[in-house]
């Protein structure tokens, strides 16, 4: 392989996400195996993670898609993302869906309906990028990606979620602390 096509790899921010990860799944035990009800809510060490774990791999995520971004045209970054985050996201969320059906023995209208529950609510995050990585190129498509437009649309991601109630896929943004996703874009 030649040495001019490869890229340069950034370790540490290698380091970031694996010992991200490894809270995401510290807090998932915490969530599903310490507790089997609300009260995990309650503990200390499951609220210390979930204070800036996701909202620090949120901007993580806005770093890299700027590059991303500047580097192509907005259509073939919003057709790449689009391939990139919803084909792992349905074959995740099918494989993990049929899975639990067939460890619970779930009738067949509750399996179609456990599916489309897993695909909707266990990947917010996911869906989360998705939807910011659709506006940014959006953005880049009309030719408004400069700084106040972007700081303008952050401000607005972080209030739109208000208006909707928990059953809508972007309500979960409100959680993600998007801003760090839009303000790490501005001085790249």
């Amino acid at each position: 392989m030649n040495t001019a096509t490869l890229t340069r790899r950034d370790v540490y921010a290698d380091y970031v996400k694996g010992l991200l990860i490894i809270l995401v799944v510290m807090g998932h035990a915490i969530q599903h195996l310490r507790y089997h009800n609300p009260v995990f809510w309650d503990d200390y060490i499951y609220k210390s993670i979930y204070m800036f774990h996701m909202p620090l791999f949120i901007g993580i995520s806005g770093y890299y898609s700027c590059f991303s971004l500047k580097r192509k045209p907005a259509l073939s970054f919003i057709k790449e993302r689009m391939i990139l985050l919803l084909v792992p996201l349905i074959t995740w969320g099918i494989m993990n869906g049929l899975f639990d059906i067939i460890a619970k023995g779930n009738t067949i209208p509750d399996k179609y309906m456990y599916i489309y529950m897993t695909i909707r609510w266990s990947y917010w995050f996911i869906w989360a990028l998705l939807i910011y990585s659709v506006i940014f190129g959006v953005l880049k498509l009309v030719r408004l990606d400069n700084k106040y437009v972007i700081m303008v649309t952050g401000v607005l991601s972080m209030l739109v979620p208000l208006f909707f109630t928990q059953n809508v896929i972007l309500a979960f943004t409100k959680d993600m602390f998007v801003f760090l996703f839009w303000a790490i874009y501005l001085p790249v």
